[in-house]
C-alpha cells in the first residue's frame, strides 16, 4: 500500500485529497478513488 496526494477539479472547485492504494493501482484507478472520496466528503454534504 502507498499514499498518494491527488489534486482534483470537481464542479469548478479544486480539492486536494490523500488516497491510500495498492502499489499496483493504475493512475486512473487512483484518480477515480480520489474523485469518489471528494464527492462523498465535500460535494454530497
Amino acid at each position: 500500500m502507498r499514499e498518494f496526494t491527488v489534486s482534483i477539479d470537481l464542479g469548478g472547485q479544486k480539492y486536494i485529497t490523500n488516497v491510500i492504494a495498492s502499489t499496483e493501482a493504475t493512475e486512473d484507478e487512483i484518480i477515480n478513488i480520489a474523485r469518489e472520496q471528494v464527492r462523498r466528503q465535500w460535494v454530497d454534504m
